[in-house]
This record gives C-alpha cells, sequence and structure tokens, in this order.
C-alpha cells in the first residue's frame, strides 16, 4: 500500500510512504474487509442498477480500498499533532488496526515515536505494546495515552 506523502520544494522528493501488508499463514488471516470500506465513485449521476438480478438491485455504494490511500499528513495545528518527525495521521492507524485486528488483540509496535497507534488501539479496545528507545518520546506518549 502506498499512502501520499507532501511534496519538496527543490527537489523531487518522496510523495509516498510505503506500507508493508503480510501475513505469517496466508491461509489464516485477519482481513476485516467490512470494517475499512469507502465510498465507490463511478462518476454516474444516477444510480447504477444490475438488471441481470431478479429482481434488480443496485450496485453496492462501497468498496475494499485500492493499494493507494490518500491522507493528509500530521500538522502543526491538528488536534493529534505533537513534535515528532515521523508521526502518522490517526485516521491512517485506524484504518490499519481495524482491518487487521479483532477487538481483545494485541497490537506490537517496534517504533512507537509518537505513540499514536496506542492511542488509537485504546480507543479500538485493542492491546497495545510499544517500544521506542528514546526516553523523551516514551514519557510524551505514555502522557498521551493517559490522557484518553
Amino acid at each position: 500500500m502506498i499512502v501520499q506523502e507532501f511534496k519538496q520544494k527543490k527537489h523531487f522528493g518522496s510523495l509516498y510512504e510505503p506500507i508493508i501488508f503480510a501475513v505469517v499463514n496466508k491461509n489464516n488471516y485477519i482481513f476485516n474487509y467490512k470494517d475499512i470500506m469507502v465510498e465507490t465513485n463511478t462518476g454516474a449521476k444516477r444510480k447504477l442498477v444490475d438488471y441481470r438480478k431478479n429482481p434488480p438491485k443496485l450496485y453496492n455504494k462501497e468498496k475494499v480500498p485500492g493499494n493507494i490511500w490518500y491522507f493528509p499528513r500530521v500538522r502543526y495545528r491538528m488536534k493529534e499533532y505533537v513534535n515528532h518527525p515521523s508521526q502518522k495521521p490517526e485516521i491512517l492507524l485506524e484504518r490499519i488496526v481495524k482491518v487487521s485486528t479483532n477487538e481483545g488483540d494485541t497490537v506490537l509496535d517496534l517504533f512507537s515515536g509518537s505513540f499514536s497507534l496506542g492511542i488509537v488501539c485504546k480507543r479500538l479496545k485493542r492491546n497495545y505494546i510499544g517500544i521506542e528507545k528514546s526516553k523523551e518520546y516514551c514519557m510524551n506518549g505514555e502522557k498521551r495515552i493517559n490522557d484518553i
């Protein structure tokens, strides 16, 4: 999957950040697609009907998102902003957690940084284990999670 990033001013910068989706067992893994459906944009002004069905049915208005996701990066004046160089938007992390875990599951974050994933996990009733080498980021993250 690709998350669109920002443009550089003085050179060709990276416009995306890759996200790897991997599973241990290709025959047994969680993929809660119904929890992340997005609106289908067909461009049609009228409702699309499948007349092959009896009785005719409306086409789905939602679909599973593709492999390019558009989310704004976290900016200074946003409520979720903390001073961390690679903070991810909570809405992005929420989509990832919803599709790949169930309530009560445990999420392991090896590079916790701003601890945004911990906040999302707490909100979605998932257990969270965060690892961060910076003592400052750990203290800030613990405070953020406890303030929810």
